[in-house]
């Protein structure tokens, strides 16, 4: 089952935002990325915060983005629907943000 992600619509925004570079394309987002979700996702899972089978939501708060464990069977349908499980679905979903 893995880890599933879900970025809230003002951390998306954020993300986009911070990976916007008309200039270099797509390449700045994917940096944005790996540098705010990826690695400190990754850095969290394997200081054992985040297990197999958790849902974790992505917010923005004060210093950046916050990552908090939480029930994924209690969110409700819209939330269920934009959960996203791999890092292609991440990339399309701040896509569309920035658009």
């Amino acid at each position: 089952m893995g880890v599933t992600l879900q970025l809230d619509e003002t951390a998306l925004e954020w993300l986009a935002k911070e990976g916007a570079d008309p200039e270099y394309g797509a390449r700045p987002l994917r940096r944005a990325i790996q540098h705010f979700v990826e690695n400190p996702l990754s850095k969290r899972i394997l200081a054992g915060e985040f297990v197999e089978g958790d849902h974790v939501r992505v917010e923005l708060g004060d210093e950046g983005l916050k990552f908090t464990a939480v029930d994924g069977t209690n969110l409700e349908q819209d939330e269920q629907e934009t959960v996203i499980n791999d890092q292609s679905t991440v990339e399309s979903e701040v896509a569309s943000v920035g658009d």
